[in-house]
């Protein structure tokens, strides 16, 4: 039956979630996620591989193992032109971003999503990516995702029929807390459309769900699920998640932009001078 997927799914993705999350953190970017919706991606620190992919363009990309450069070493014409040359991608890239439009239509949708689902947003946080709250039944229900986790690797040999975790799927938290003010704090996986329990705290006590039997994974599946972890709750994750990315992007351009105003042609002049180059 459908409930007899869905239930043996979930507890697929427990299993195979332990084994491979050690091993995808280490093969994850610590720069924003670019995602398979076509997220830009900004600058790596310097020595680490750098790579923009904008609006279906091709990625282009250096690292120090290709180019090694003494910044001193340039002339003040050549730090001016390269500073030109950023400034008019940027400025490209500000205009398609803003003839694009998508920011827009995905916030429309996610406020819709917002309301027929009677979740609370905020997506201003600096320390945590998406902040969902709402209120049902005397429970007060808070989701905190820190940042988009992206998908574990999974290489050819490991995939077959019967692998479910071959997708992008998201971890965060979900704390309920109750009228007396006690809390449980879940960690979950969004994936696929089903919300996965990976283990459930109260106070400071933390359990696996991979230690319960059948019964009793299945029965605290069910319990989120009828506080509203349903599949439209993982949509409305993942349109939140892309409308933060999508944001954050727009305001990186302004501040690149703002960054590179201030580097005029007279201000490396100055410093020319000064240096006695």
């Amino acid at each position: 039956s459908t409930q007899s997927t869905k239930q043996w799914y979930q507890r697929r993705v427990r299993g195979l979630y332990l084994t491979m999350f050690s091993r995808s953190l280490l093969s994850r970017s610590t720069s924003l996620l670019a995602r398979s919706t076509g997220c830009r991606v900004p600058l790596s620190p310097l020595g680490k591989p750098l790579a923009f992919s904008t609006f279906g363009k091709p990625q282009f990309g250096i690292s120090r193992s290709s180019v090694s450069v003494n910044p001193l070493s340039f002339s003040i014409a050549q730090r001016w032109k390269s500073s030109k040359d950023v400034r008019k991608w940027l400025t490209t890239e500000k205009t398609l971003y803003q003839e694009d439009g998508r920011l827009q239509s995905e916030q429309a949708e996610l406020d819709n999503l917002l309301t027929h689902l009677g979740w609370k947003i905020n997506i201003d946080d600096p320390e945590t990516y998406v902040i969902l709250e709402k209120e049902a039944n005397g429970e007060t229900i808070r989701v905190e995702l820190k940042q988009p986790a992206g998908a574990p690797e999974v290489t050819e040999e490991e995939r077959n029929d019967d692998e479910p975790l071959k997708y992008q799927e998201e971890l965060f938290k979900v704390i309920i807390s109750k009228p007396n003010g006690q809390k449980g704090i879940f960690d979950c996986i969004a994936d696929k459309g089903l919300v996965v329990i990976q283990s459930i705290s109260f106070g400071n006590i933390a359990e696996d769900l991979n230690n319960f039997d059948e019964e009793g994974q299945e029965m605290w599946d069910e319990y989120l699920e009828d506080r509203g972890f349903t599949e439209d709750f993982c949509v409305l994750l993942d349109k939140a998640i892309t409308v933060r990315d999508e944001r954050d992007f727009g305001l990186w351009l302004d501040g690149a932009l703002a960054y590179l105003k201030s580097v005029s042609y007279t201000h490396l002049r100055a410093h020319e001078t000064v240096l006695d180059l």
